[in-house]
């Protein structure tokens, strides 16, 4: 027997789906239903970008506005997290003020909450970095980085509740800071449009609005401003 559709037949018509739901976001991004709690809609955030994700996988066709949709998207779940940290930001008792802190105050608590969440990095070489103001105020409750040295970053953030998230690598926010002469101070959001195997493009967004896009295939990253 054979069918109707083939595989790319099918990948299309998800596609224009696809993009028929980025026209709706668009259009109705300030209706009610933003207005709901961050815990309710960024569900439904994640569920379209993985759908938006899989279409580009199997289509060429609508893959500009594709990738568009899923750069939205991934920056809207980027602001929900910002938000739940900004909400939990009081300062912390005994934790360092100091722009240039190189730990947490209960750094045992925090690496227990890495490890508890299957976070690979290799402990006995942990670097930490507090995330600061804009202007170098390094007080509050915002979150830290952590590495180990190899290609893996993480942010976290210990208040009500624990925060996890990837975060840009080291060596791609030091190609940016070299293409833009800015500080990592100034970076609002950080967030990545994939993930799993093949080459997936972090952006940087800064307290001042202007979103960058650093590229991680072959070669040297390339550090691209968006206009949009």
């Amino acid at each position: 027997m054979e069918w109707g559709l083939t595989w790319l037949g099918i990948a299309s018509l998800l596609a224009t789906g696809a993009v028929a739901a980025l026209v709706y976001f668009r259009q109705n991004r300030d209706h009610a239903r933003w207005a709901k709690p961050d815990s309710e809609w960024k569900t439904e955030l994640k569920s379209m970008v993985e759908t938006l994700e899989g279409a580009v996988g199997d289509v060429d066709t609508g893959v500009e506005e594709l990738n568009s949709a899923i750069r939205e998207l991934s920056e809207k779940l980027a602001q929900a997290d910002e938000r739940e940290v900004a909400a939990d930001a009081e300062p912390v008792p005994g934790e360092p003020i100091d722009a240039d802190a190189t730990a947490p105050a209960n750094v045992d608590e925090y690496t227990k909450e890495l490890k508890a969440r299957g976070i690979q990095l290799d402990y006995s070489k942990l670097r930490w970095s507090k995330k600061v103001r804009a202007d170098g105020d390094g007080r509050g409750n915002l979150g830290w980085f952590v590495d180990s040295g190899g290609g893996k970053r993480y942010f976290i953030h210990r208040g009500r509740k624990t925060l996890i998230r990837p975060a840009i690598p080291r060596d791609l926010l030091a190609e940016w800071e070299k293409a833009t002469g800015k500080h990592p101070r100034e970076v609002e959001l950080d967030y990545q449009t994939g993930r799993g195997k093949g080459n997936h493009a972090w952006y940087v967004r800064t307290y001042g609005g202007n979103t960058w896009r650093i590229g991680t295939g072959k070669g040297a990253a390339a550090v691209t401003p968006l206009t949009d």
